[in-house]
């Protein structure tokens, strides 16, 4: 039996904490933004809840959100980040740094498609490339991913078998938790978007 669909993988997968952009429902994409103050509560709120969890390896987007949510929780685990170009965010071209709002005005059909689920652009390959990679090397241990809403759906829609349409209605909100077993050539999602480690919070 081929070594990997003969071992339980385990992937955990968290998005980053909330940032201005965020909040206020514009398309970040590429662009290198920190976290709000509350961001860095929610990134505080995260470590404590996976503090207790064995991890074997901890991988973050070069984005500096993801870096500054994934930091709390490598120094309760003890572990490294590692940085992968692979889990950035895809960049939005002329939509980059703009609300919903204001694109709902300039491009209304492109947004129309965009909201109806479709992608409307081929998926990086990379994101793809870089967690089946991710997966080979470590395979039987267990994976922490920290990255961003559209990079995650395009993994999850990797990983569960989902069409791309549908996982754009994935909800991921910030510091979102969702849980994954791979085990014997199966998927198993554990549970999806746990935000509870917020409820401290208010």
């Amino acid at each position: 039996m081929d070594h990997y669909t003969s071992v339980t993988t385990r992937v955990i997968f968290a998005r980053h904490g909330e940032t201005e952009a965020s909040r206020a429902n514009i398309f970040s994409g590429s662009t290198d933004i920190p976290l709000t103050s509350y961001g860095f509560k929610q990134a505080e709120a995260l470590a404590r809840k996976l503090s207790s969890e064995h991890v074997d390896a901890l991988y973050a987007s070069t984005q500096l959100r993801a870096i500054q949510t994934a930091t709390p929780t490598a120094q309760a685990l003890g572990l490294e980040i590692q940085k992968v170009a692979g889990l950035r965010e895809m960049g939005f071209g002329e939509w980059e740094m703009r609300s919903r709002e204001a694109l709902n005005l300039d491009f209304p059909q492109e947004m129309e498609i965009w909201e109806s689920g479709s992608w409307m652009i081929d998926p990086p390959a990379r994101a793809t490339s870089c967690l089946l990679d991710l997966l080979k090397r470590h395979a039987g241990q267990t994976l922490l991913i920290f990255a961003h809403r559209t990079t995650l759906r395009l993994l999850l829609s990797n990983i569960l078998d989902m069409n791309l349409p549908n996982s754009r209605a994935l909800a991921l909100d910030p510091t979102g938790v969702t849980e994954v077993l791979l085990k014997g050539g199966r998927v198993h999602l554990l549970y999806h978007n746990d935000t509870r480690h917020l409820v401290e919070l208010g």
